[in-house]
């Protein structure tokens, strides 16, 4: 093995020229153990994959279950999207000025409040039947 500037080396060959100098193995040996340890590699990649296919495959799983595509056991932890409470924007901010009942309630106290219920079951059974069309 004829010596190099380690500096135009790539890391396969500096090591090949230091188990040759430094500890005498021949040419075919050092072959015989790069080729084992790429069988070694290759075999690891196989069983294990790299880090980007792992990497790859968990953010893909993760995205799935956000999403709610990966099974009907991961539709339970699907993210709701910000599209599926739009019918709260439609709610107003504040409640409407009210006072409090001091006694006997009018008709229009007492519908004003039924009115406020009834948008507030009409918008939770909107939220209702977009999860349920979900899972």
């Amino acid at each position: 093995m004829a010596y190099k500037n380690p500096s135009n080396m790539t890391f396969q060959e500096a090591l090949g020229q230091s188990l040759y100098e430094e500890h005498g193995l021949s040419e075919a040996k050092i072959k015989d153990l790069f080729r084992a340890a790429e069988r070694s590699f290759n075999a690891y990649v196989e069983q294990y994959g790299t880090p980007l296919e792992r990497d790859f495959t968990r953010v893909k799983e993760q995205t799935e279950i956000l999403a709610g595509t990966r099974s009907r056991v991961a539709v339970s932890k699907a993210a709701v999207r910000y599209e599926d409470l739009r019918a709260l924007k439609q709610f107003p901010s504040r409640p409407p000025n009210f006072a409090f009942a001091s006694g006997t309630v009018t008709a229009e106290q007492y519908n004003a409040l039924y009115d406020d219920v009834k948008k507030l079951y009409e918008l939770l059974g909107a939220m209702a039947g977009v999860i349920g069309a979900r899972i």
